[in-house]
């Protein structure tokens, strides 16, 4: 009987870049953290325009218990629905990006949003945020009225 291999192993066969069949990437860095991603659901490819589902984390351990997984079966079977429901949960964040240069950061809260620009000014967001095209929107109109912002 062939033995499985562990989920380290088998991420440590892939990476620095893992893609798995349904649109989840995990990324390591060269300072050994690991960057799990996947596109928003429902968002096509474009040049102007990123919403991504993103959480940064500083140890293997800590992307087992992101995740809530330890097989490489569960992984390959991890969905952007799956990363989606995990921002739901305060515990990924959503990245929407501009036109390569409006940046803005979502991550929930007990169930409020909190925004942070590319200057890592943090603020409430007072509108409910659910789809791709809500956080476009929001990030258009934030960088719109100021102006200010849109260059630093």
């Amino acid at each position: 009987m062939e033995e499985k291999q562990t989920l380290f192993e088998f991420l440590d066969d892939q990476l620095p870049t893992y893609y798995n069949p349904l649109g989840v990437q995990i990324y390591l860095n060269t300072d050994s953290t690991l960057i799990v991603c996947s596109d928003f659901p429902g968002v096509g490819e474009s040049d102007t325009i990123s919403v991504e589902i993103f959480q940064l984390v500083k140890s293997f351990q800590r992307l087992k218990s992101l995740l809530k997984i330890s097989k490489p079966e569960q992984l390959e079977k991890l969905s952007p629905i799956d990363l989606l429901a995990l921002y739901e949960q305060g515990r990924m964040k959503v990245i929407c990006m501009l036109d390569g240069f409006r940046e803005m950061h979502f991550l929930k809260d007990n169930g409020t949003i909190y925004a942070k620009n590319h200057l890592q000014d943090i603020h409430k967001v007072e509108v409910p945020l659910n789809t791709a095209d809500d956080f476009i929107k929001y990030t258009t109109e934030y960088y719109d009225s100021n102006k200010s912002f849109a260059y630093h």
